[in-house]
């Protein structure tokens, strides 16, 4: 053992400091301390030096890590032999030397070049092939057979390299005492073992057969007739790096109901408190539930990184289930003695974060699973995903701060799911995985997650909006006359407001809204424009000298309502906003800043651009509600997204500024009204089509109810407006049949016996909605309340007709609709357990219990729901195609080495079907071009993948628009 200076092993605690290489099984070990004489053992043979034909030896003494340590540095071409004298090893039968380990401190005097270690199956002869284990130009450690590792050696440094080997079973790669590659099984007597005493029984070491050895420096070298275990080689210490893995250290995937706390990868969960097994996302994936006040521990084997003293760099993935809403839900806890407030939350809205990196813009829905990945780089970026999206950009924070790790050198764990003061609710844990570097993007990307049922949304709409259909022969726009000055923004300030809901797929990139001629951006004036193509839209500009600029925002052409915002300043550029997100000011390279005046006479057009007759495409297909345009004013982001769901009135801090607001919500006629002082009235053209409007304009609480305006009851049947509501209703004879009877109701609810229910549409009757956005106005028109004496009526039915809701068109598939009921009026409401049918227009919600509240029908899914706005055609009826899109569970799972895949397609779709490892990496495409309608299968040959854990995942994008993404894992099992 090399003698080593106090102050040096301290920097080595990251992985223990350099030890004694342990006893057994060492038969041969060198240190390289005598200069004249480098070949000299310490145990076992002495080295023979060795040069390819025409090579010049070279062997010099050169110093070691530290000071009175030596080594020496091989030069090109040459090489060492060691005359090992093992016996055959490994399975009974095997001729060669399959169990084996080397341990090599090394030190690359130069980076970007090739370095080799050893040949195994060259059996003496250094050119027989190439030699079997390298450090490519990259620094990573490996051979193309077994994958080189994800940790890149820098030059100038010394490392600690342990080649552990029993073939058949393992092959793994360690630097420092850590995991670097695991080279899978491998093959018994074939290219990686060995050559025993019965054969050539040489082992060559640190030359190559053509040349990729570059000069390398050697300070210790030993060679075992064992494979050394984990925990031995990490106890043997390093030089202090932290060695990134690429594959987890830690996973725990809860399939064997029987031991919960089994680990794929690492250790064994430790369990505090109780949990219990439960159904995951799929019959072949298995859960745990851990209750409040229980939680695991994780014994992660990370070393310290990232600059400090504690685990600063790692990611962390769990694919999780929440029972419900209005609780707190705790994922990672740092703090080992649960002492403090957890690190990553769920909060009582569904918010996914921490105080310190602020909670997501976005929800999760409860009863459904999804995939979390922090990825944690502390002190340059923290970031929070979910099912592969970022939601969340946590900032830098603090390295060796609140979200660091306790180091395997320490305590050597962290706390899953527990909290201090039980803001750890129930929880289902389908997965676990730590990684001890950052996953990329693309990584967490291709991890993917779990499919979700779009969110159940109340039938509120914001009242009417206009389809342009530009797939259409007629030109579907509308125009708005410049009258004067009000639109010609020369070079000062602007802002300009819309709601849109853009078809999936179009050509070009046409204009949403636009003054200029769009056949050019060169062209003078300004456009925004759709692009399904690049998945973004533009806001571009030019002056009348030609000079252009552009600004891009985020993909919009998906199915869903969007707000967009473009607010263009003179000293700053433009800033765009999608939704709630806002842009950084882009100028496009500076040459926002040359644009000079970009009037024009062309018109202002909607869906067109302003010579009303786009050369390059159709106008856009879209549904538009509301467009707002100022001038002379770039208003603040913040102002503008207080205002984006309420209607524009004089108290608005920018009225005066105000040019242009169209509303879109008359009935019927080709004008849509100004509703600025201004009175610039928009004409349609080509019969546009007008819809309910269900624009995800914001909740709000109407601020007073105070009555009723009409009430029905007591009839086996009653109406009023778009609902009938059926059920056993008892009533007196007197009263029968029952008509309106406004001012009787107090004398009905305590006079008749029960059960007996009254009903009535509000109408906003008596409701105070000043300042309260138009979708909740419009929500309130389409409540019903329910008022039941003392008793709830079983088995009503209430049925709904689109046609008086707004909606159009046959009502579709009976999967889309909800019946949602709330206390108060301005909700949350919730789904109620029922029965649905569907009868052209008209729904019909059954076999539930109707008690006090307020009640309404819900959509799934506005992007196929008539209540959506979605144009109605007729489908040819294939009765032997199936319904929806399904993704099937593999079978048999888990498999060697064949295994089947089936899926279900409604409509002709492009299709892709990937298979990918547990870290993303795709392995295998099975299918990845267009396919018909109908029922597939597929199989799966893992004869070249090692066991583990995979994932196959099928994204489909039909021809109709539609699109299907879902993922599902499987098991090799060899």
């Amino acid at each position: 053992m090399k003698m080593l200076r106090t102050t040096f092993l301290l920097l080595l605690a990251v992985s223990g400091a350099l030890a004694q290489l342990p006893p057994t099984g060492l038969r041969h070990h060198f240190l390289f301390n005598n200069a004249a004489n480098l070949e000299l053992a310490t145990i076992g043979n002495n080295l023979v030096r060795g040069n390819l034909t025409g090579a010049t030896p070279t062997f010099t003494a050169v110093a070691g890590p530290v000071a009175g340590n030596g080594a020496v540095e091989i030069g090109t071409g040459s090489f060492y032999r060691l005359n090992m004298d093992f016996d055959p090893n490994g399975p009974v039968g095997a001729t060669r030397v399959n169990r084996f380990t080397l341990v090599i401190d090394y030190y690359l005097p130069v980076p970007n070049v090739w370095y080799t270690f050893h040949a195994s199956d060259n059996d003496g002869n250094p050119m027989h092939s190439d030699w079997d284990s390298f450090i490519n130009t990259q620094g990573k450690v490996g051979l193309f057979r077994t994958g080189y590792s994800q940790y890149s050696t820098p030059a100038l440094e010394w490392h600690r390299l342990v080649i552990a080997a029993d073939l058949g079973t393992s092959y793994k790669y360690y630097l420092d005492g850590q995991l670097a590659q695991n080279g899978g099984p491998d093959s018994v007597d074939r290219r990686l073992s060995l050559p025993s005493l019965n054969g050539a029984n040489q082992l060559m070491l640190f030359g190559d057969n053509d040349g990729d050895d570059a000069p390398i420096r050697i300070a210790e070298l030993g060679v075992y007739d064992r494979a050394l275990t984990a925990e031995e080689i990490w106890t043997m210490g390093g030089y202090g790096h932290a060695i990134s893995y690429g594959p987890p250290v830690g996973n725990w995937m809860f399939d064997d109901a029987s031991n919960l706390l089994l680990a794929t990868a690492g250790r064994n969960l430790t369990l505090v408190g109780t949990h219990t097994a439960v159904p995951g996302p799929s019959p072949a994936n298995g859960a745990a539930r851990i209750p409040v006040g229980s939680h695991y521990i994780a014994h992660h084997d990370m070393v310290k990184n990232g600059g400090g003293n504690l685990v600063n760099e790692y990611s962390l993935v769990v694919d999780f289930k929440i029972p419900a809403l209005g609780s707190w839900y705790t994922f990672l806890q740092t703090d080992t003695a649960n002492a403090s407030d957890g690190e990553l939350f769920i909060n009582p809205s569904g918010k996914i974060g921490v105080g310190l990196t602020g909670y997501s813009d976005s929800a999760v829905v409860a009863g459904e699973w999804y995939r979390l990945v922090l990825a944690c780089n502390l002190g340059d970026s923290v970031g929070i995903y979910l099912d592969g999206k970022q939601i969340r950009v946590g900032g830098a924070q603090v390295v060796d701060g609140r979200l660091a790790i306790q180091p395997r050198v320490g305590a050597n764990k962290v706390i899953l799911f527990g909290d201090n003061d039980g803001d750890d609710g129930v929880i289902d844990i389908a997965n676990v995985t730590f990684y001890n570097r950052v996953l990329t993007k693309t990584e967490i990307t291709n991890l993917g997650g779990f499919a979700h049922i779009p969110p159940t949304t109340e039938v509120t709409g914001a009242k009417k909006a206009v389809y342009f259909d530009g797939t259409d022969t007629d030109n579907k726009y509308a125009r708005i006359t410049k009258s004067n000055s009000d639109f010609d923004f020369g070079n000062g300030n602007f802002t300009i407001e819309t709601w849109v809901k853009p078809d999936f797929n179009f050509a070009s990139d046409p204009a949403l809204v636009s003054d200029k001629n769009w056949a050019s951006g060169s062209n003078p004036g300004w456009v925004i424009s759709v692009r399904p193509f690049a998945n973004d839209w533009r806001f571009n500009m030019a002056d009348t000298g030609r000079v252009s600029c552009n600004a891009y925002g985020p993909k919009i052409n998906d199915g869903n309502w969007h707000y967009l915002a473009v607010i263009a300043r003179e000293d700053s550029g433009v800033k765009l906003i999608t939704d709630d997100s806002v842009s950084a000011w882009q100028t496009s390279g500076g040459s926002f800043f040359q644009v000079g005046n970009i009037n024009t006479s062309m018109p202002v057009c909607i869906a067109q651009d302003g010579t009303e007759h786009y050369s390059d495409g159709p106008p856009t297909p879209a549904i538009v509600d509301e467009l707002r345009i100022w001038k002379g004013v770039a208003i603040d982001p913040q102002a503008l997204l207080a205002w984006q769901s309420r209607d524009i009135n004089a108290t608005h801090p920018n009225w005066s500024t105000l040019v242009g607001y169209w509303k879109f919500n008359e009935v019927s006629g080709d004008t849509l009204y100004d509703g600025s002082p201004r009175g610039h009235h928009a004409k349609l053209f080509g019969s546009p089509r007008r819809l309910v409007s269900f624009a995800a304009l914001g909740d709000s609480i109407v601020q007073t109810l105070t009555g009723i305006a009409t009430i029905w009851g007591g009839d086996s049947a009653s109406t009023s407006g778009a609902v009938t509501a059926t059920g056993d209703f008892p009533y007196p004879t007197m009263f029968a049949p029952l008509a309106p009877l406004p001012g009787q109701v107090d004398h009905l609810l305590t006079s008749l016996d029960n059960p007996f229910a009254v009903f009535a549409h509000n109408n906003l009757a008596n409701a105070t909605t000043n300042g309260v956005p138009a979708g909740v106005q419009a929500r309130v028109r389409r409540v019903w309340y329910f008022d039941v004496t003392e008793t709830a009526v079983s088995g009503a039915s209430m049925t709904f007709d689109l046609s008086d809701l707004g909606g159009s068109g046959n009502a579709g598939d009976t999967t889309n609709y909800v019946l949602l009921k709330a206390a108060t009026i301005a909700g949350p409401f919730a789904v109620t357990s029922a029965r649905v049918t569907v009868s052209g227009d008209r729904i019909t919600f059954s076999g539930f219990s109707l008690s006090q509240g307020y009640y309404t029908v819900g959509s799934r899914n506005l992007t196929t729901s008539p209540l959506g706005g979605l144009i109605i055609v007729s489908v040819k009826d294939v009765a032997s195609l199936p319904m929806v899109y399904q993704l099937a569970d593999n079978y048999p799972n888990p498999f060697n080495p064949v295994t089947t895949v089936k899926y279900q397609l409604p409509v002709d779709n492009f299709v892709t079907l990937k298979v990918y490892d547990i870290v993303g990496r795709e392995v295998a495409t099975l299918v990845n071009g267009f396919e018909k309608a109908g029922y597939k299968t597929v199989a799966i040959n893992a004869s070249n993948l090692a066991s583990g854990v995979y994932f196959y995942r099928l994204i489909a994008n039909g021809v109709d628009g539609s699109r299907f993404e879902k993922s599902k894992k499987m098991i090799v099992l060899k």
